[in-house]
């Protein structure tokens, strides 16, 4: 599947090129140069990017550089055009990241030509693309994207598809089975294995790696290498692939990657089930099976309706909101919605359907767990939270909004998240990877790291963009509330405030004030300069207001890279204004 990124603002001309690639088989997404094309281009990854540019064109290369400086992107080409510029100019759009100019009028030959040249680079060709094998049903993608159909009858018409071409494992039921016996051992979890050839082969050829093998003794039976692995760890093992099996096949689509999808929904699991495990009184299994299965919906909109997939899809990354929040306007339904239907016709156990519905509607500053659904709706929540925070896979957007401290006392973490975390559920996700065979690319360290300063106001246990940073392999320093702000001149090439809702404009002030760390240290040319400021506020913060504008700020509640850029942007020392509102 070959997709294209169609940049102008030319919506005629947008037009008349979407229509005359899909003749072609190639999937285009289009967009304005605004900063919804970075998060497009992160999330769609297109073969090929069309990129108009006009006379005046500093959005343009703006654009063009930030996409050579993320590893994902740099290597995608990007084709210019435009009205005729002076080879100089040419030159300059070259340096700036943009990999050929073509000049106006533009020849739809000649440009199909320059697209099949650079595919084949990359072992692709428009010829060999295929065809959709999943049929959809026109009329009932029309009721479903029809505002006056009842949200039920949307239901109904998307679980009644889905259980015509598919059904639940049902070895994923008898391992839960097992799990609820306390007098159950590795013989009766072989038999459950036993009768799934794929899984039991593949449980075999685990045991037998490197990570488990002995020197002396090669596994021959399920039961020893139920032995080997660890009973615990062959129930997550089997639980991951039987799911995952349903959609053996690895190609992607337009604006979603398959190994990604797996990669985040493993590691909710992973994460849900230690919360759970410190919670206690939750089953950790059907927690992990929780967070495997937690965006599950998603991938059955990919799967069996890519029309409306495609659809929220598009208005999520246009603006870098919530995927799940894109659902209710444009359907009045989510998928969790679907999730609870599907399942629970399917016969799964109603603590998981009900976490899974429950975990995207919790509210922090009321939270409840009295019973088990909501303690692991709880886990749960935590865990797509982390998980999106340490960029652990992609679904469709990066949306995160903040764990207020209450939340840590309730998953019995009164302390925060510890500086070990990440790095055990890492290694953890790392082993799982390599044994599910879940392929894609693991985080590189930054090719040059920042020192970030971290002020709150308040004793905030945690603060998402801190968490993000260390991930990312940045130092990051908390700045005190007591302490002087000159004590951290030339230690920090930038200063994050993650403010309350009392936070005024004076408590911020000396930190613009703290002189920026130099590039080179002991130059004395160098002339001394302030650390640049970024503030993330709630929404009705009295940091808000007009006064401060003069001071970069974001809301709380953000996609990931929407953060990416604004850095990069507040690094440059421009001004990030809130959305809606002028610098």
């Amino acid at each position: 599947m070959i997709g294209l990124m169609i940049v102008t603002e030319n919506q005629r001309e947008q037009q008349i090129l979407s229509m005359a690639f899909s003749q072609h088989n190639i999937n285009t997404t289009a967009s304005a140069p605004s900063y919804s094309n970075y998060i497009k281009v992160l999330q769609y990854q297109p073969d090929i990017i069309l990129l108009e540019v006009p006379r005046m064109s500093n959005e343009q290369v703006n654009f063009s550089s930030l996409i050579r400086k993320n590893r994902k992107t740099r290597k995608i080409p990007i084709i210019a055009y435009g009205d005729k510029k002076s080879d100089m100019e040419k030159r300059f759009l070259t340096q700036k990241g943009m990999t050929e100019f073509i000049e106006r009028p533009l020849k739809f030959s000649r440009l199909l030509q320059l697209i099949q040249d650079y595919l084949k680079r990359f072992n692709k060709s428009i010829d060999s693309v295929a065809s959709s094998k999943i049929a959809e049903k026109d009329a009932d993608i029309a009721l479903i994207l029809d505002a006056n159909t009842l949200a039920t009858k949307k239901i109904e018409l998307m679980v009644k598809h889905i259980s015509n071409l598919m059904a639940f494992p049902f070895t994923v039921a008898k391992v839960l089975r097992i799990t609820e016996s306390s007098k159950a051992g590795a013989g009766d979890l072989a038999k459950v294995i036993e009768a799934d050839p794929v899984i039991s082969a593949n449980i075999l050829k685990v045991s037998n790696t490197v990570f488990f093998a002995s020197l002396n003794r090669r596994i021959g039976t399920v039961k020893d290498a139920i032995v080997r692995v660890g009973f615990k760890e062959t129930k997550r093992l089997v639980m991951a692939m039987s799911v995952m099996q349903l959609f053996a096949n690895k190609e992607n689509g337009f604006g979603f990657n398959k190994m990604d999808f797996w990669h985040h929904s493993l590691a909710t699991a992973l994460i849900s089930e230690q919360i759970a495990r410190r919670m206690g009184d939750i089953d950790t299994d059907e927690a992990f099976l929780a967070g495997l299965l937690h965006d599950f919906g998603i991938l059955l909109l990919h799967e069996y309706f890519p029309t409306i997939f495609s659809t929220i899809l598009e208005a999520t990354t246009n603006n870098g909101s919530h995927f799940i929040d894109n659902e209710n306007k444009i359907l009045k339904i989510t998928h969790n919605d679907l999730i609870r239907e599907l399942f629970t016709t399917w016969k799964m156990p109603s603590t998981i359907t009900e976490t899974i519905a429950a975990y995207s509607a919790i509210n922090t500053g009321d939270l409840k767990t009295a019973t088990p659904v909501q303690k692991a709706a709880l886990c749960l929540h935590v865990g797509n939270t982390l998980t999106k925070i340490y960029s652990f896979g992609n679904v469709c957007d990066e949306y995160v909004a903040p764990l207020e401290n209450p939340l840590f006392e309730a998953i019995k973490m009164p302390n925060g998240i510890g500086k070990d975390f990440y790095e055990r559920i890492s290694k953890e996700l790392d082993t799982f990877r390599k044994f599910l065979q879940i392929e894609g690319e693991m985080r590189e360290p930054p090719k040059e790291k920042k020192t970030f300063g971290i002020f709150t106001p308040s004793k905030t246990l945690f603060v998402p963009v801190e968490e993000y940073l260390r991930a990312l392999g940045h130092l990051v320093e908390r700045i005190p509330a007591a302490a002087s702000c000159k004590s951290f001149d030339r230690k920090c090439d930038m200063i994050c405030v993650w403010a309350d809702q009392e936070t005024a404009l004076d408590a911020i002030t000396p930190l613009t004030r703290i002189i920026q760390k130099p590039v080179q240290e002991n130059d004395p040319s160098q002339q001394p300069s302030f650390a640049p400021v970024l503030v993330f506020l709630r929404k009705g913060s009295p940091l808000s207001g007009a006064e401060a504008k003069t001071i970069s700020r974001m809301y709380n509640a953000f996609d990931l890279r929407q953060l990416d850029e604004n850095i990069v942007k507040v690094l440059d020392n421009e001004i990030i204004a809130l959305p809606g509102s002028e610098v």
